[in-house]
C-alpha cells in the first residue's frame, strides 16, 4: 500500500496520519510528548517573502 506524503506517528502500535505537507512546501510540525506517548501536534507554515 502506497502512503501519501505527510507526518505519521505510531500510538499504541498503530500508525496514525497527522497532517499533510504545507501547501507552499515550507513549514514544520512539532509533536509534544507526555509519559512516553505523543499528546499534541502543532503545525506552522512558513511564508517565503524573497522568491
Amino acid at each position: 500500500m502506497e502512503k501519501k506524503d505527510g507526518v505519521y506517528i505510531r500510538i499504541n502500535g498503530e500508525e496514525k496520519f497527522i497532517t499533510k505537507p504545507p501547501s507552499n512546501g515550507f513549514g514544520q510540525t512539532t509533536v509534544s510528548w507526555a509519559n512516553g506517548k505523543p499528546t499534541t501536534a502543532e503545525n506552522k507554515e512558513t511564508i517565503k517573502l524573497n522568491k
